[in-house]
This record gives structure tokens, sequence and C-alpha cells, in this order.
């Protein structure tokens, strides 16, 4: 290909469309893309392209950009295309092996140095989108770094537009409002309807995207709506600096026949989380890949509106359908262990569930935390300051408070297992335990010394405690717990037969209550009692059985 009297040239996506008149997207596109290359480096000289004898016209090129925004790929317009304009743009790469549909983020990546997406190099939103966003509105970047790190991350096939921050959004719809009030009067009703409407939107969030039609062949009637508001936004490029607003040409095809229109927040996008940007492009791929079908002109369609609902509609449904299973599976079939859990299990279990539990400002129950610091000096080699310090602190775990179901249905025999186990858990933590006898009454609480004693001394001291008798009555326990806020946050458990049947009332259950049951005793009966209280306790708390140690 022969080129001659040509100076090479940016391209620049911004366009005048008279959206009052019929539309001509062959016109827009000669007149953006095809006219600057014919730009005469002699200017009473013509410029001339040829290859092999024949010459190439503006009509031809022009043709190129539709065949290859066509949906099929097809190699040869690529490849005529991107010959062209390798010889006449300043900035672009003909090694590409993007489409051409990507010729304005190709000509910004070349501006910028950056490497397009492939295998090797990916674009995502921690190590590309948010530190360019910052820059962008720091001043420290240009557009052609931002643009182009947008188009090679998010590849969507959608015509952007950005806004540096909520407030510029709102500077924009205040000149629309303006502009709109000169034009009201030619335009048709559906259009002014749906302008009221855009009027609404606000961008607060990452983005807010439109949908503007069904295909290329609609809503491309003189003053229709999808014309009027892009035709505004470009005019808008012309009014305001390129650090507050601008175009972002995803897609060639996109940029005069747009299906689908996205407003990009840079500052959102720059204090958000990268699964935040991640997520929100997601959709909007999404949702450009729907069949969204127009209501009618005289509402305005979201973009992502219809995939936002049906997203929240199955996280409800899946919701309410695995609660709803849950539910079910613990109410009618609640599993218990085949045998009775031995002291070792009991040990076991109580250690995982305080492994679990946060800390508390203070208790008895303390251990030393170390961390690695530089904040203190080693001790080793105190004055390297390249070498960490131990930081050395006492933290907290709950108290542990046993509740001991001591009615005319038990002896000592059938809870000495559960006591021991506690004592042996409470040995291994080296803290003290609190302790409650009850039946229908509830004894005083005991504070039961463990520190520096054996199991059977602290058992024997155990015993020398006076206990309640009588019937079974849990919910003075639960009153008991949920009365302060200390005796909240303790390891409550409660030793027990499970001979109770929850009140037909509303009640707080404890979130820190757990339940071991007595030993030397059936333990088909214990498991059926613990199914029957679990079924009964379905009401006030369905996750009961997830309190209980066996």
């Amino acid at each position: 290909m022969n080129i001659s009297n040509q100076k090479p040239v940016d391209l620049s996506p911004i366009y005048r469309d008279v959206y009052t008149k019929d539309f001509d997207p062959h016109g827009l596109v000669k007149s953006t893309i095809v006219a600057p290359l014919f730009t005469p480096l002699v200017a009473s000289a013509n410029v001339i392209m040829s290859t092999n004898g024949h010459t190439i016209t503006d009509d031809e090129i022009v043709q190129y950009v539709f065949d290859c925004c066509d949906d099929a790929f097809l190699a040869a317009p690529q490849t005529a295309l991107k010959t062209i304009l390798a010889k006449t743009l300043v900035s672009f790469d003909d090694k590409t092996n993007l489409s051409m549909r990507e010729l304005f983020a190709i000509q910004s990546a070349v501006k910028a140095g950056l490497d397009e997406p492939d295998g090797n190099t990916i674009y995502t939103p921690s190590t590309d989108v948010i530190p360019v966003a910052k820059k962008f509105l720091a001043g420290q970047t240009t557009y052609d770094e931002w643009f182009a790190t947008m188009a090679y991350y998010t590849r969507s096939e959608t015509l952007a537009f950005y806004f540096s921050c909520e407030n510029t959004f709102e500077d924009f719809k205040a000149w629309l409002t303006k502009q709109h009030a000169m034009m009201s009067a030619v335009l048709p009703q559906d259009t002014n309807t749906l302008v009221g409407q855009f009027l609404s939107l606000s961008l607060k969030g990452l983005t807010e995207s439109l949908k503007l039609r069904n295909d290329s062949n609609s809503n491309n009637d003189p003053s229709s709506f999808a014309r009027y508001i892009v035709a505004s936004l470009m005019d808008y490029t012309r009014v305001v600096s390129g650090a507050e607003f601008g175009c972002m040409p995803f897609d060639v095809g996109q940029l005069f026949i747009p299906e689908n229109l996205v407003f990009i927040n840079v500052e959102r996008h720059a204090k958000a989380t990268a699964k935040e940007i991640a997520d929100e492009w997601s959709l909007i791929k999404q949702a450009a890949q729907m069949p969204i079908k127009m209501v009618s002109n005289k509402k305005l369609q979201r973009l992502t509106a219809k995939i936002r609902s049906l997203n929240k509609i199955k996280q409800a449904a899946a919701l309410a359908s695995r609660k709803t299973t849950d539910d079910a599976i613990r109410a009618a079939n609640l599993r218990f262990r085949k045998t009775a859990p031995t002291t070792a299990d009991l040990t076991r279990y109580v250690r995982r569930v305080i492994s679990k539990m946060e800390t508390v400002a203070k208790s008895e129950n303390s251990y030393k935390s170390v961390k690695m610091s530089f904040q203190r000096p080693n001790r080793r080699d105190p004055d390297d300051f390249n070498k960490m310090g131990k930081m050395v602190s006492v933290k907290y775990k709950p108290d542990i408070h046993l509740y001991v179901d001591t009615s005319g249905s038990i002896s000592e025999r059938n809870y000495q297992d559960a006591i021991k186990a506690c004592i042996i858990m409470a040995k291994k933590l080296n803290v003290n335990l609190y302790f409650n006898s009850f039946s229908h009454i509830m004894s005083q609480t005991t504070h039961l010394r463990v520190r520096d004693k054996s199991i059977e001394a602290v058992y024997r001291e155990f015993q020398r405690i006076p206990k309640v008798s009588g019937g079974t009555d849990y919910e003075q326990i639960w009153n008991f717990i949920e009365a302060n806020p200390k005796r909240k946050r303790e390891l409550s458990l409660l030793i027990t037969d499970f001979e109770y049947t929850a009140p037909n009332h509303s009640f707080k259950h404890p979130i820190n209550l757990y339940y071991a049951p007595c030993s030397h005793m059936n333990y088909d009966t214990i498991k059926q009692c613990a199914e029957d209280f679990c079924r009964s306790m379905m009401a006030n708390d369905p996750k009961v059985r997830k309190h209980l140690l066996f």
C-alpha cells in the first residue's frame, strides 16, 4: 500500500450528529474516522492512497469500518483497515491482534505505552483500574492511560462516558436542563418524557447505564431520545475539561449507534474494592448480552436494572429455599452420635467452641499473644532496626459457666463425666469455673477454683457444693444469662438429660449457651428427648441443634 502527502493524525471519537435530521451513520463514520485520514501534508495537494495500482477512496474505508463492526469476524477488511491505520495514524500498533472495533483503545494504549491484553498480560481492578483512577483524579496521568486501561480491563461492547465524581454528573444534568428548556418545544413528547426521567438519575455508585436500542435499526428517528442524549453528551465534551468528563468509545460500532450507554464514576472506581469493580462490570457484561426488550419510548430502560432484579430474585429464592429446606431437615432429621460422648469427646467439643469465641475485655480465661513487630527492639540485637522484636500482650477468652441439671431424675453419677470434662478443659486453659445447679429453681453462683489443683481435688470441692432438686426449667437459665451482659459473653454449658419442652411463647435463647448430655443413662432415651427438645425450639431458635455437643 502506498500513501502520499498524508499527515499522520490522532483520531478523536467526538462527533456532531444533527439529531433533528435523518440518521446518517455512514456520514458520521466518514467525518469522524475517515476524513481525518485524508489530512494533506501539503494543503495544495490531495492525499492519495493506493494498493496494487488501485486508488482507495474514502467510501471504501467507510465500508471497511462497517465490515469490521459486523457480528462475524471478517479477516479481509480487518487486515485492510489495520494496514491503512498503521500508515496514517500517529499512534497505532500494526501488530495488534485485537479487532478494529477497538481501534480507539489501541490508539490510546500505544500513546500511553500499555501492552494489549493477552494470555500473558491481564488487566485487573487492583493492579490497574484502581491505581489509574486515583492517578487520573490527581492529574498525574493522561486520558489515554485512563481510557486504555478501562477498555483493556472491561472489554465491553458499549459506549461509555466518564464523570470525575457524582457532582460532575449533577453539573451535566444542570447543563442539560438548560439546553433542553430551549429545545423541548420542538422535541417529541416521548423524548421530553425520557429526558425528564434521565434527569432523575444519580451517579452515586460505580456506574449507571441505559438501554437505548434493541438493535442498530431502532430508535434512529429524528429527535429520538437515543440520538438526542448522545448528541448532548458529545456537545458537553466541548464545554468542560477532560479532567471532569469525557468519552470512552470501547467499541467503534457502539460509538455511532450505541445500544447501551454507560456512565462511569471515576472517584468511586478509585475508592472501590477490586471485588466491587469486578462485580459491577461483570453485571454490565451480562446485561449487555441479555435480549432486553424496550417496553416503550415512554419509559427509560436502565441497562442493568433487569439483571439486578433477576439476581435479587434468584438470591431471595435460593435463600428462602435453603432456609425452608434447612429448617425442614433440622425438624425432621435431627442426627446425633451413635454412641454417647466420652469425657475426651466433650473436652474436644468445648475446646472447639471456645476457640471460635471472640475475646472479651476482662475475664479469668487469659492467655498470652505474641507477635513480631518493628515497634519493639530486638532483645538479642537492640541496635539493629531491621530486626523485629516480640510484643507480648494478654488477651482474654470468655469465662466458662456451668449449669448442671440436678432435678430428681438425675444423680451425681449422671453428670460427673461432663463435670470432669469441663474441669480438664479448665485445667488445660488454667482458668477457674463458675457453677450453678438448677431444677425448677436455681442455686447461687459458685466460683469453682481450678488453678494449681488436681482434677480429683477440684471434683471433691464441687461435690461439697449444695445442689438444688425438684423439676426441670431451662427458661430460668436463659433469662438469667440474658439479664447480664457479662454472662451473655461467657461460654455457658448446660448439662442435662433433655427432659424438657420449650415454652409456647416468644423468648430469647442465649447465643453462647451449649448443651451436653448426661452420662451413664440410656443414650437412646437421651437422643429421643434431645430431638423432642429441638423440635419444641424451632419457633424461637431453629438452629439450636448446633448448640448440642454430641
